[in-house]
């Protein structure tokens, strides 16, 4: 890895040919990245460090363009003093710096303070003690949390390391090969273990004190240290690849050339600090598509789930097949009895085809046959109204079989280019509704909805019709114009929102509980507290509201109001769509 040990001492080794450079500038342009530029006559050469954690690293550059703004500059007194050399702390992730009279150390572990908890990764600046016999160098400046460290002791929580055969006899052998002291870590130990399985049998499991591995110690011993003096005597630098990997996997830095059948090679360069570069420059490159690619992902899964519960919602609800069927016959009933101009009655007991007695609910102010032609123009809208549902349902199940067929799609890209032109695409056949590629049956649907009516439209039951507001024109045009003067308003309370019309039949009679509960529902699910547990909406007769003069548009004011308290939603099954827009 870009910060393993023995990489770093790679780094340290090309960093001692620059030795007698001065240091011209030091300074940092992206979060947690720190630049150093060296220069000696017209050579010039950059230090540039990641220490983060998630893509950390320290490489050599033979230019580097620094940007014009947001950047600042660093360790001032650093500047113009001449790299007398550069090392690396024996067996600890420290490079060491010394520019007379001071040094500069790159730490690249946390936790690494013995005197602070949590240290991160930094870069420090120190100065000798006045006497150099005793203590400890004092840090006077920091690239990271400069406040916290600055006048304190520079202290190394040293690592404790030891021999392969010092392990407790229970840890298992491939544990102890990577934290014994060839620092060969988890990076290199796989391929300590690749050729143990070759020359030994042996698997890794197996503890420290068991008769396999004390029989073949010495051999485990001599294969580890020869891929420890491969890693420092490496002149050849690998970027590498897990074959198991999926396309949004890590390419990782090597040393060595992996001998194991898992590895395989991407590239082969001659430098350290170049393959260091392009490792760096790959995790930066793909950790952005991963970020695109769960993004896209996560799209198209959130429009699918939606598509799911609304095709769901629909199967569900069959109270309107039923609610057509009982107008309609109601109607034809009405028009069977011998009297159809009679009037004044409130309801009335007929047999129905199969001689079972029903209650049919009348207007006492209209006769029988006017009371039949007002249920066969309910039982005409309700089929409509289910008409429309059943579009809307097979709509949603062909944007369901779309939606999988891009989530099938999606897992085939592996390059921000192709994901690019993947989402652009999905897009533009997403564009106007959440249906993805329309039909044409499709487009005439929703165009002849558009035109219809510019409000959405909720029927509650067979008398109430609930009408709510898309936009703040909307919301003006609906209030001051549609709405009739016994119609009730409806507005969630202290947050902006959409307004809601609820057309009452009687002008002189208030709205059922249950309807103005809905309505009200309604209007909070059309505002911003629609993720609200509970919500107040404030309703009145639409004569009680008025918009002064010079208000914005949208803006009306109240002379009463009643407020309930509600939950936000739109019943299941109203209209078939607007509910989900």
């Amino acid at each position: 890895m870009p910060l393993h040990y023995y990489t770093l001492s790679h780094i340290a080794r090309d960093l001692q040919n620059s030795a007698g450079m001065f240091l011209t500038e030091c300074f940092t342009q992206e979060r947690n990245t720190l630049h150093c530029v060296f220069e000696s006559g017209r050579e010039t050469r950059v230090l540039e460090a990641h220490l983060d954690s998630r893509h950390g690293a320290i490489f050599l550059r033979s230019e580097f363009h620094r940007a014009r703004k947001n950047t600042l500059d660093l360790f001032p007194e650093l500047i113009g003093r001449t790299l007398q050399s550069a090392t690396l702390l024996l067996n600890e992730r420290v490079l060491e710096l010394h520019l007379p009279p001071f040094t500069l150390y790159y730490i690249v572990f946390a936790g690494w303070n013995d005197t602070i908890d949590g240290a991160s990764a930094n870069a420090v600046v120190t100065q000798p003690p006045e006497n150099q016999q005793q203590g400890a160098e004092t840090i006077i400046s920091a690239f990271r949390n400069p406040q916290q460290f600055a006048r304190t002791e520079f202290r190394i929580k040293a690592a404790q390391h030891r021999a392969l055969r010092d392990f407790a006899s229970e840890t298992p052998l491939e544990k102890a090969i990577a934290c014994c002291n060839l620092l060969l870590g988890s990076t290199y130990t796989p391929e300590v273990m690749q050729r143990l399985r070759e020359a030994t049998g042996l698997e890794g499991q197996e503890t420290i004190a068991s008769v396999q591995v004390q029989e073949q110690m010495d051999t485990i011993e001599r294969i580890a240290r020869s891929v420890r003096e491969e890693c420092l005597g490496a002149t050849t630098f690998f970027v590498v690849r897990d074959k198991r990997a999926t396309p949004l996997s890590k390419p990782l830095f090597s040393l060595i050339r992996p001998t194991h059948s898992v590895m395989t090679i991407e590239r082969e360069y001659s430098s350290a600090s170049e393959a260091i570069r392009a490792t760096v420059m790959a995790l930066h490159r793909e950790a952005r598509f991963r970020s695109l690619y769960s993004a896209a992902e996560l799209q198209i899964r959130t429009m699918l789930a939606k598509a799911e519960r609304t095709v769901q919602a629909i199967g569900r609800d069959t109270e309107g097949t039923e609610r057509s069927k009982e107008r309609q016959l109601w109607a034809e009933l009405l028009l069977s009895q011998p009297n159809v101009q009679q009037k004044g009655v409130e309801k009335l007991e007929v047999e129905n085809w199969d001689g079972e007695v029903i209650t049919i609910r009348l207007n006492p102010a209209l006769s029988l046959r006017q009371n039949a032609d007002d249920y066969f123009k309910k039982a005409s809208a309700a089929r409509e109204t289910l008409k429309k549902r059943e579009a809307r349902r097979e709509q949603q199940e062909r944007l369901v079989q779309r939606l999988e067929g891009a989530l099938t799609g999606l897992r085939s890209i592996t390059t921000e280019k192709d994901l690019e032109k993947f989402m652009t695409t999905f897009s533009k056949n997403a564009k106007g509704s959440t249906s993805g590629e329309q039909s044409p049956h499709d487009r005439q649907q929703i165009e002849k909805h558009q035109k219809t009516t510019r409000f959405r439209e909720f029927p509650l039951d067979d008398d109430h019709t609930l009408y709510v507001g898309k936009t703040a024109a909307d919301n003006d045009e609906l209030t001051l114009h549609f709405a009739k003067p016994h119609d009730y308003w409806f507005h969630a309370r202290g947050v902006p929102g959409s307004h809601a019309i609820l057309r009452a039949p009687n002008k002189d009679k208030k709205p059922p509980k249950q309807v103005l509960e809905q309505a009200a529902a309604i209007a909070a699910y059309f505002s911003k507290a629609r993720n609200a547990k509970m919500s107040p909406v404030a309703y009145t007769q639409k004569k009680y509201v008025r918009k002064p003069k010079g208000a914005a548009v949208g803006a009306v004011i109240l002379e009463r109001e009643e407020v309930v308290m509600v939950r936000p939603h739109v019943p299941v099954g109203l209209l078939g769509t607007d509910a989900e827009e």
